[in-house]
């Protein structure tokens, strides 16, 4: 064979490769995210509230639950996320909740927290590469995954709200001067407002 032969039977096997997988992504992940669903959140805010309190639990400081992170989640739900991430966290519930029925036997609702520990771990290392370059290229193509998109959301609820920023995290009310660079002292929470 003649290198140039070689050279194209090669760059086809790559291509063919490649569209191999895209079509196994789509086929199972994003077409099956095209059904019609529908979009009542309301009732999954119990599952909303143990799923965000998991994700920051009551320890000295107050706790998702407490800041009422729920109601962020489903505010953003209903007038800011995209139609591609809101089928993402539908679909998120059922499958979570498909998940503990095969495993435990029960909804994930029902579940011990040691259970529903158990099953979060389990959606957050699906679908993830160790490689962070290619995450990033999954996320730009076909959304963030279940796990990335409530534990986003979950945060920026926990810090935004009254309860998070002011007993959560260091919060000064009237900051003075700005002043760039600020050590913190030993033991002191991150701070709320910049």
């Amino acid at each position: 064979m003649k290198r140039r032969t070689v050279i194209v039977v090669i760059v086809l096997a790559i291509c063919s490769y490649i569209t191999f997988w895209l079509c196994k992504f789509y086929f199972r992940y994003y077409r099956v995210q095209k059904t019609p669903i529908s979009p009542d959140i309301l009732d999954r805010k119990n599952v909303l509230d143990e799923i965000s309190e998991i994700i920051i639990p009551r320890t000295d400081t107050p706790g998702a639950k407490e800041a009422d992170v729920s109601m962020y989640i489903i505010s953003v739900f209903k007038s800011c996320l995209t139609s591609r991430d809101k089928r993402t966290l539908l679909y998120g519930f059922n499958n979570l909740d498909e998940y503990c029925q095969t495993q435990y036997s029960s909804l994930f609702a029902n579940c011990s927290k040691d259970r529903k520990i158990a099953a979060l771990a389990h959606f957050q290392d699906q679908g993830a590469y160790k490689n962070a370059f290619v995450n990033k290229v999954r996320n730009k193509l076909l959304g963030k995954r279940f796990f990335e998109l409530i534990k986003d959301l979950t945060v920026a609820g926990y810090c935004s709200s009254k309860v998070g920023a002011t007993q959560g995290l260091a919060y000064d009310h009237i900051p003075g001067n700005y002043i760039a660079c600020v050590p913190l002292s030993p033991n002191q929470r991150a701070w709320a407002t910049d």
